[in-house]
């Protein structure tokens, strides 16, 4: 960039103009990253920098983000990982009773009433996770 260049009356002008609306822009956008944006503006947000609604659509696929606005946001994501961190959690929870239980000498006793307790919260989450993922 050559600072040292002398400008016209009219390049100061033009200059000066896109330089408050890029300014007004980078206002606005600041302030609606503090409040959110919806699909419509994040699309036009996106075009600005050349990238495309497809390609927007594909990156809010691939990270599972909320896809567009035409629909009900979607809970799916967040109750699918619920729903792995739950199940491993009992899983792991499960294995560390079940030793606990055989350790102490006589078989399976007691391990069955928390595992069946526990098992019917899961089957009831993943229902619920079903229910959002298809609706």
């Amino acid at each position: 960039m050559n600072v040292s260049r002398q400008y016209s009356t009219e390049e100061v002008g033009d200059i000066i103009d896109v330089a408050s609306r890029l300014e007004s822009l980078t206002k606005e956008r600041k302030r609606q990253m503090r409040t959110g944006v919806t699909y419509e503006q994040l699309v036009e947000i996106a075009s600005e920098f050349g990238i495309s609604e497809e390609a927007v659509l594909r990156a809010l696929d691939t990270s599972n983000a909320v896809a567009p606005a035409t629909a009900a946001p979607s809970k799916a994501p967040r109750w699918s990982r619920l729903l792995r961190f739950h199940a491993a959690t009992y899983a792991t929870t499960m294995a560390g009773l079940t030793i606990i239980d055989i350790a102490e000498g006589e078989g399976l006793d007691w391990v069955w009433f928390p595992a069946a307790g526990w098992g019917i919260w899961l089957s009831f989450h993943a229902l619920l996770n079903h229910y959002y993922r298809n609706r």
